[in-house]
C-alpha cells in the first residue's frame, strides 16, 4: 500500500492506467492472506477502487476529489491491516 500512496504523492501520476496497476497489486497481495475475510474493510475499500478504476478509460485522469478519497482509503486500509 505504501507504493500506491507514494505514487499518488507525485502529481504527474493521476492517470488511471498508472494508478490502477498499483491498486490491483494491493488487491492481489491482500488476496494471499487467508485470515483476511472478503468483508474486511481493507478488502472492501480496495475492491471498490479497483472497480472504479477499471470502469474508466486508461487515458482518463482521476479527479482531485477521487485522489483525496483514494489516499485516505489507502491510509486507513493500511492502518486497519
Amino acid at each position: 500500500m505504501i507504493g500506491a500512496t507514494d505514487l499518488l504523492q507525485l502529481e504527474d501520476y493521476y492517470d488511471v492506467h498508472q494508478v490502477c496497476v498499483a491498486v490491483v497489486d494491493i488487491q492481489n497481495a491482500l488476496s494471499k492472506y487467508p485470515h483476511l475475510k472478503p468483508e474486511n474493510e481493507c478488502n472492501v475499500k480496495i475492491n471498490h477502487w479497483v472497480t472504479v478504476l477499471k470502469a474508466k478509460s486508461a487515458t482518463d485522469t482521476i479527479s482531485d476529489d477521487e485522489i483525496k478519497q483514494l489516499k485516505m482509503d489507502l491510509e486507513t486500509s493500511y492502518q486497519d491491516f
